[in-house]
C-alpha cells in the first residue's frame, strides 16, 4: 500500500518536468532557475497557505522569529542585521502584521485609550477662565492708556501691538462679553480703531475664534469623537513613530561603532512589533478578565525589560552601559510619543 501511494506521488512530480513559471527543465521540487515550486496546489486550503506563507512565512519564520523576539531580541536583531534574514521574518513585514492584528482586535475588545478625565477638564477650563479675567483687566488697561494718547509703555513697547495680542487670546479664549455685543465694544475704541490697521485684527479675529472655538468644542464637548479620530489616525500614521523614533535611538547609541542608522531602524522597527504583540495580548487578557489587576504593571515594566535585553544584546554592550544608554532612550521615547500624540491630536481636530 506504501508502495503504490508513493509511486503515485512520483507520477505527479513527473507529470511536471518543466518549471510552469518560467520554463526551466525541473530536477528538484524546486526550479532552480526561478525558485517556484514542482507542485501548484488549485484547493482552497491553499489560499490560506498562500496567505499565511506570503504575509509572514507561517511555514516555518514565523515559528523561529516569534520565540526570539519575545525571549531574545537582542539576538535576533544582531543576526538579523549580520544577514541571517532567511530564517526569520523581516522587521517591517511583522511591523505591518501587528498593525493590522492590532486593529482587527481593538476593533472587537475595545482599545487602551481611555477617555478624557473629567477632572483634567475643569482643570482646564479653570485656568482658562483665570487666564481670561487677567487678560480683560490688562485689556482694559491698555484701552485706557491708548485713549489718553499713550500708545507707547515705560518699556518703549506699542500697546497698540499689545492690545492685537490681548484681543486675538480673548478671541481664542472666547470672549463672550467683547463678541456678543460687537457694537458697544467697538465704541469705545472709536479713538483708536484706525491706529496701525487695527481694525483688520478686529474683523479678522471674528473668524479665527469662530474656528478656535469648534476646536474647543470639540475637545470639551465631543471627546468620543475625538478619540474615534486620533484612534484611526493612529493606526494609520503608526508607521510615523519609526522616523519619529529613529533620532532619539541613534542619540541614545551615540558612541556604539560598528552600527549605522540602518541598524538602529532594525532595532526600532523589531521592538515596536513586540509592544504592539503585547498591547493585543493585554487588550485580549483585560477582555476575558484574566489577570486584570495586572495589566497595567505588565504593560508598563515588560517592554522597558525586553529593551534592556534588546539594547544590551544587540549592540553587545555591558550591564552598566545598556542601563546608561536605557535612560537615554527611555527619555527619548517619551518624546517620540509627546510629538506622535501632538500629531494625531492635529489630525482628530483638523480632520
Amino acid at each position: 500500500m506504501n508502495e503504490n501511494i508513493a509511486c503515485i506521488e512520483q507520477a505527479k512530480k513527473d507529470m511536471v518536468s518543466n518549471c510552469l513559471n518560467c520554463g526551466q527543465s525541473l530536477s528538484q521540487d524546486y526550479c532552480a532557475n526561478c525558485g517556484q515550486s514542482r507542485h501548484i496546489h488549485r484547493s482552497f486550503a491553499a489560499v490560506w497557505h498562500d496567505f499565511s506563507h506570503g504575509v509572514l512565512h507561517f511555514d516555518g519564520k514565523f515559528w523561529r522569529t516569534l520565540p526570539m523576539l519575545m525571549f531574545k531580541p537582542g539576538v535576533l536583531t544582531r543576526e538579523y542585521i549580520a544577514g541571517k534574514r532567511a530564517q526569520y521574518i523581516s522587521p517591517m513585514a511583522l511591523f505591518l502584521f501587528s498593525i493590522f492584528l492590532m486593529f482587527a482586535v481593538f476593533s472587537f475588545v475595545g482599545s487602551p485609550i481611555t477617555e478624557f478625565n473629567e477632572q483634567s477638564v475643569e482643570s482646564i477650563k479653570e485656568v482658562a477662565s483665570e487666564t481670561k479675567e487677567g487678560l480683560l483687566v490688562a485689556r482694559e488697561q491698555i484701552e485706557n492708556d491708548i485713549a489718553s494718547g499713550k500708545l507707547v509703555d515705560e518699556n518703549g513697547s506699542s500697546n497698540v501691538d499689545k492690545l492685537k495680542g490681548i484681543e486675538i487670546a480673548l478671541g481664542a479664549l472666547g470672549d463672550e462679553e467683547q463678541l456678543g455685543d460687537e457694537e458697544q465694544s467697538s465704541e469705545g475704541r472709536e479713538d483708536f480703531v484706525q491706529v496701525d490697521g487695527l481694525d483688520e485684527v478686529l474683523e479678522g479675529k471674528k473668524e479665527l475664534k469662530k474656528q478656535v472655538e469648534s476646536w474647543i468644542d470639540l475637545i470639551n464637548n465631543n471627546s468620543e469623537l475625538l478619540l474615534y479620530k486620533m484612534k484611526s489616525s493612529g493606526y494609520k500614521f503608526s508607521w510615523l513613530l519609526i522616523p519619529i523614533s529613529l533620532p532619539f535611538v541613534w542619540l541614545a547609541m551615540l558612541g556604539v561603532r560598528g552600527h549605522h542608522f540602518y541598524d538602529h531602524a532594525i532595532f526600532t522597527i523589531y521592538s515596536m512589533s513586540f509592544v504592539t504583540l503585547l498591547f493585543i495580548t493585554l487588550a485580549i487578557m483585560g477582555s476575558i478578565g484574566f489577570l486584570s489587576g495586572w495589566l497595567i504593571p505588565a504593560g508598563a515594566i515588560i517592554p522597558f525589560i525586553h529593551l534592556y535585553k534588546q539594547i544590551r544584546h544587540a549592540y553587545q554592550l555591558s550591564r552598566r552601559q545598556t542601563f546608561l544608554r536605557l535612560i537615554i532612550l527611555c527619555i527619548g521615547i517619551i518624546f517620540s510619543l509627546l510629538i506622535f500624540f501632538a500629531i494625531l491630536l492635529l489630525l482628530g481636530i483638523l480632520g
